[in-house]
């Protein structure tokens, strides 16, 4: 997939709708028109074309709803608003456009199926979702209007298939529309119940920092998981800076950042529909630069430094995780106690509790039939007030710089780097065919036509210099002159390195080739840029070459940066499956470079086996919480695991600092199949982490490779990295997507340990547990409830949440990798096209379940046969369906071992049960509970019988025989 157009859609004439009694009423057509005018100097974008009363009619008619009024030509410019919401949404469904915004009016989130309310008299985002459901199955609606939108909320309350998210104003209900519904309590019911999250605003003030903290710590998290094919914006700017109505302080540039985070989702099928925002100046600049956003431009840097999230937000936040952490299994990072018990015993037991607690000062709902004040009451500012908030929106927009470069991404790469090679062992995971591997996908997907090419260079002695000791730099120059039984001999004396009598030529290629990457970005020619180089740098210490390494690329790159540019904050994240020892070292004392880390740790056993790489290690005198080690303890990460460590980690702490520049140590040992990591993400993934990085630092973000052995993997791993950087679509993860409770413990040390650093790290506390948490997980269906056939389709491939898969799994190492790229083929102008269809899937759910049980599914009997003829007995009727089917995986090649099977624990052969997940056959609930302390450990829930091959579902504690899932 490659990145289309930005469709926009607007209709002159809804300016005909105004209030013809109230010139100052604030939905007014000037709203429509401050917008246009800032947009058209945004362009170029794909502009998309799209009975009368008397006043006294209209005044009698406005009476009957709340907060409306009507004129002459109100019915048609609704119509006009609705159908361009419609319109675009089609064409971004359609593919014909990328993206989108409707820059519409009236507004419609209020709107309800038989009543106008709130400005608004057709509910434009729920009619966009309804069409859209009739092509998709995952909708996310994003409603960061001001005002609740209780219209949408109620049309999608008891629907699975649409995740409602709304924050708003709502001080316990004493803020308009003043319903009980809007608070955080009100999550949906039925198979709804999960799928409405409301984030209510409980005082006035609040800033960018408290809107990202919801972003990073709820919104994003459910939506990755979600895994949505179509997001719509109910994009109301009237919390913006300025605004009479919200009261709020978010600058105009927070709202392209925000967009930009949704854009990672869906295929980046976005849909913008403008709702609210009544200061003519924050709403003409907030839509301009979301709409600038959507059109592929980078994110501006935010002005002001992001202080701590209020008490209210982190209240707040802490509420809806509490309610919402039964459905959402990425909503683990807060310990749970029973509060009807003095003690829990956890590894984290001193956290403080946050005990959730309702408020409400609201008022009823009026009853039908009411008669409303014409007059609507607006907050009035006095001159001065105005003054004030004019002239920081005036500093904001002349300190936000909306420079972009005239080239979006430069590469880097040089054959010669391939003459350093291991002569005794071919087959050395740190070979030449790794770079020349990546640039044969580069250019079988027509990237290298899309980017510019550098030429490389050698560095300079000086520069190697930034970093190493000149001792080390004669030592290098040696070794070219050295015989080759000599250099073989002097291998011995270092960890994992091999030397070759061009390993100094390739080396200062390498880190020069790096330098030129830096130069071209610094100087504003690239946005961005990445460097196929070897050998990699970021083991390589100061005056000794490590693990592959000889000269510290990054280390190098970022001091010269420092240096040359006069930058004061540079951001290295290192994803390499090994922990950057080189480059902590270099930087453990200085606070002008954050350096993060996420990495295989293992305890310490494993390389570079330092107790250095654990979580406690965070720098030294001033660079103290500037070094953030995210260390796995164990093997087999995958895509959810790297999410949740980006959105409470990397991305609040990385906001927090604003860095002038971003490298990736872009290591891809992690990626699934390498054969060195063990871990199993996949290229997907490390194209979604470089797009949300990409937020940052105005765009300018620097790849270079470090790490990665399998030749599929890393081919494909940078090809994903750079069609994010390239503003590409990138295809969706896996639905059902969340951390390992491994990944979760992990993290939550690295929080504990630097909170005292970073105020964006303050969610760490204990919650009660939900009381009504295991009758929300089996809720017996109500008459009232749609079959699932009618209402809610399972997915029809296996979700995984902690080992994370491009393919069945199957499959081949390298076919693998191979299939889950089948679909992106080189097109004919050398773009990567193509997409998912339903003959994608290798294997059905159907024939999942067939192969884990061991039988044709349709072959067994049904209870009412199998009681036929019995005058007495007791039937256990299974669930029909239930959530975690998804979780089962392919049988193993091995096949399933049923007979004479033995717990691998503890040996006993009685009462084994096999997990439908991982295949590991432990003893159940009768012998020593093996199989239950796995499934509460690993989150594992679905398992086989070995004495009669029934499945049993631990979470909803039901065996299951799912027919409709099967038939599916």
């Amino acid at each position: 997939m490659t990145r289309r157009k930005t469709g926009i859609i607007f209709d002159e004439r809804m300016n005909e709708h105004y209030n013809p009694w109230d010139e100052n009423f604030p939905e007014k057509p000037e709203r429509l028109t401050a917008v246009l005018q800032r947009c058209k100097r945004i362009g170029p974008f794909l502009r998309i074309e799209s009975q009368y009363k008397s006043v006294e009619e209209c005044k009698n008619l406005t009476m009957k709803y709340e907060d409306v009024y009507i004129n002459q030509k109100t019915f048609d410019a609704s119509l006009l608003s609705a159908g361009c919401s419609l319109e675009i949404t089609k064409r971004v469904l359609d593919g014909e456009v990328q993206n989108g915004m409707a820059i519409v009016r009236p507004p419609g989130h209020h709107a309800m199926n038989n009543a106008f309310c709130g400005f608004c008299i057709f509910n434009n985002a729920a009619l966009s979702a309804h069409y859209a459901l009739t092509r998709v199955k995952r909708i996310l609606i994003v409603d960061w209007d001001i005002h609740h939108g209780q219209g949408t909320q109620r049309m999608f309350y008891n629907d699975p298939r649409v995740l409602y998210v709304s924050s708003h104003r709502y001080e316990n209900g004493k803020y308009w529309p003043h319903l009980r519904e809007s608070n955080y309590d009100f999550c949906g019911e039925g198979k709804g119940r999960g799928y409405n999250i409301n984030i209510p605003l409980n005082e006035i003030g609040m800033r960018n920092e408290d809107f990202l903290a919801y972003f990073h710590q709820v919104l994003l998290p459910v939506a990755y998981e979600f895994s949505p094919e179509l997001v719509l914006i109910s994009c109301g700017f009237d919390a913006a800076l300025g605004c009479p109505e919200g009261e709020m302080r978010v600058t105009p540039a927070m709202y392209a950042h925000l967009t930009s985070m949704l854009m990672t989702l869906a295929g980046g099928k976005v849909v913008s529909l403008l709702e609210g925002g009544y200061c003519l100046e924050s709403l003409a600049e907030s839509s301009a630069l979301a709409l600038r956003t959507l059109m592929g431009k980078p994110c501006p840097r935010l002005v002001d430094p992001l202080g701590q999230p209020c008490s209210s937000m982190v209240e707040t936040i802490l509420n809806i995780i509490y309610m919402h952490r039964f459905k959402w299994k990425c909503l683990k990072f807060q310990s749970a106690f029973d509060e009807e018990q003095e003690e829990y015993e956890t590894k984290f037991s001193l956290l403080p509790k946050h005990i959730p607690h309702f408020e409400f000062g609201g008022k009823d709902e009026p009853p039908p039939g009411t008669i409303f004040p014409i007059e609507l009451y607006v907050y009035e500012r006095t001159l001065e007030e105005i003054e004030i908030l004019l002239k920081e929106l005036l500093r904001l927009k002349h300190e936000t710089s909306l420079n972009t470069a005239p080239k979006d991404v430069c590469l880097v790469y040089d054959a010669d780097m391939e003459k350093h090679c291991n002569v005794v062992d071919k087959n050395y995971p740190e070979r030449p065919a790794r770079t020349k591997e990546i640039m044969k996908k580069l250019d079988e997907f027509g990237i290298l036509k899309r980017v510019t090419r550098l030429k490389s260079r050698r560095a300079s002695r000086l520069e190697l210099n930034l970093f190493h000791e000149n001792k080390y730099i004669d030592f290098m120059v040696e070794i070219n002159v050295l015989a080759p039984r000599e250099r073989i001999r002097l291998e011995e004396d270092y960890e994992s390195i091999y030397f070759h009598k061009d390993t100094w030529d390739c080396a200062i290629l390498a880190t020069g080739s790096l330098l030129q990457v830096v130069d071209s970005v610094c100087t504003g020619e690239h946005q961005s840029g990445v460097a196929v180089i070897r050998p990699p740098g970021h083991h390589a210490e100061c005056a000794t070459p490590y693990g592959f390494c000889f000269f510290n690329n990054v280390c190098i790159a970022a001091k010269y940066a420092l240096q040359k540019y006069s930058l004061k904050r540079i951001l290295i994240l290192d994803w390499d499956i090994h922990h950057g020892n080189g480059i902590q070292h270099c930087f453990e004392s200085d606070p002008n470079v954050l350096y993060i880390s996420i990495h295989l740790y293992r305890n310490g056993n494993f390389f570079p086996f330092s107790r250095e790489a654990d979580a406690d290690f965070v720098g030294k005198g001033p660079g103290r919480g500037y070094n953030i080690n995210i260390p796995w303890s164990k093997s087999g990460m995958g895509d959810g695991d790297y999410i949740s460590a980006f959105m409470q980690v990397v991305l609040p702490v990385a906001y927090e600092y604003n860095p002038d520049l971003v490298f990736v140590s872009a290591g891809f040992d992690a990626a699934i199949n390498d054969p060195l990591g063990g871990c199993c993400v996949t290229p997907e993934c490390f194209g979604h982490l470089t797009r949300l990085l990409s937020s940052l630092a105005n765009g300018n973000v620097i790849l270079t490779l470090e790490g990665g052995y399998n030749l599929t993997s890393i081919s494909y791993s940078m090809l994903m990295c750079t069609k994010a950087l390239l503003g590409d679509p990138l295809p969706s993860l896996n639905v059902g997507l969340h951390p390992s409770s491994s990944a979760v413990e992990d993290i939550m040390d690295v929080i504990a340990v630097h909170k005292q650093f970073w105020s964006s790290l303050k969610f760490q506390v204990a919650l009660p547990k939900l009381k009504e948490e295991s009758s929300l997980l089996v809720k017996p269906r109500q008459k009232e409830e749609m079959s699932d056939a009618e209402y809610f389709t399972p997915p029809t491939s296996p979700a995984s949440g902690n080992k994370n898969t491009s393919a069945v799994d199957n499959m081949k190492a390298e076919d693998t990798l191979i299939a889950s790229f089948s679909n992106m083929t080189a097109g004919c102008d050398g773009m990567a096209t193509g997409g998912q269809t339903d003959n994608d899937e290798a294997m059905s759910c159907r024939e999942l379940l067939e192969g884990a049980v061991g039988m044709d599914a349709t072959s067994q009997m049904t209870i009412a046969q199998m009681l036929q003829g019995e005058s007495e007995m007791h039937a256990v009727v299974p669930l029909s369906w239930c959530p975690h089917l998804s979780d089962v995986r392919p049988i193993p090649e091995s096949g399933l071992k049923v007979v004479d099977s033995r717990c691998e624990l503890c040996n006993d052969p009685k009462e084994n049960w096999q997990c439908l997940t991982c295949y590991k056959i432990l003893c159940g609930r009768y012998v020593r509970e093996h199989m239950i302390e796995h499934g509460i450990t690993e989150n594992h829930n679905i398992v086989l019988s070995h004495l009669d091959l029934s499945v049993w579902c631990y979470s909803c504690e039901s065996y299951v025989y799912n027919e409709f899932y099967m038939l599916n």
